[in-house]
């Protein structure tokens, strides 16, 4: 897995590549964590190749998280296999999705 974040106005977005399993869940955890309650993130996943259940709890914990404290957290350019593990999991109703990184940060400027 790599990650790579960049700053888009107010928005973070974090540009994940390779499979994101069990190994690489608690580097992916750190960098969802260093930034400040409150913050809005968009987490491109057009380079991931899989979501392992661990990955997709902590996306749903930190959108939880994020949003008690004022903050967003949106997914982007999910690839067809990211799409089914999503629904699998049953977060597709609970998180936002969009079909491109800048779609996503239009939406989570607003």
């Amino acid at each position: 897995m790599k990650i790579e974040s960049s700053s888009e106005g107010p928005v973070t977005v974090l540009h994940l590549s390779g499979e994101i399993d069990e190994v690489d869940v608690n580097i992916f955890r750190e960098h969802l964590s260093t930034h400040a309650a409150g913050a809005r993130f968009v987490l491109d996943l057009s380079d991931v190749l899989r979501l392992s259940s661990y990955a997709l709890a902590l996306i749903g914990f930190h959108r939880a998280e994020l949003a008690q404290s004022g903050g967003r957290l949106a997914l982007a350019a999910v690839p067809p296999s990211g799409m089914r593990a999503i629904e699998l999991a049953g977060l597709q109703s609970h998180i936002e999705i969009h079909a491109s990184v800048d779609e996503a940060v239009r939406a989570l400027s607003a």
